[in-house]
């Protein structure tokens, strides 16, 4: 497979109360929490799948990992998983969550179609469903 450029996009959940708020945008937000040298371990056990079915997204592994030499999250090669910070909070528990993914110009990342998230459009990471609330903004990374 060749890859023309790999770009990576990340969608932030802020869970608040009983709402959800979801926004694609940069993954900087990693960057600073990972500059949290107390942050808890909150980690114990696999991550569910997520699935975003306007996407076409069913059952995309996700990878707990963690944080790279630059202070980045260590984004795996997997074009077909999606990422979360090993030391963050769990998607679907109370606090934000970040999941990072791949997206290609030959159309085969995951989350190639990230930009189309709308309002109103539904995720589920395991059983538990999430509503878009807000789509903040979609930019590219450099690879």
């Amino acid at each position: 497979m060749k890859r023309r450029a790999a770009l990576l996009l990340a969608v932030v959940l802020c869970l608040e109360g009983a709402g959800v708020a979801g926004a694609a945008g940069a993954a900087g937000a990693v960057q600073a929490a990972s500059r949290e040298a107390d942050a808890p371990e909150v980690r114990k056990a696999a991550v569910a799948p997520l699935r975003v079915p306007k996407l076409g997204i069913e059952g995309a592994r996700v990878i707990p990992v963690g944080i790279n030499e630059r202070g980045q999250l260590a984004v795996g090669q997997s074009v077909s998983a999606v990422y979360t910070w090993n030391r963050g909070v769990r998607p679907g528990q109370p606090g934000s969550s970040v999941i990072a993914g791949h997206t290609w110009s030959r159309g085969e990342g995951v989350f190639d179609d990230l930009g189309n998230l709308r309002v109103g459009d539904r995720f589920f990471v395991g059983r538990a469903s999430f509503v878009v609330n807000r789509v903040r903004r979609v930019r590219s990374l450099p690879p």
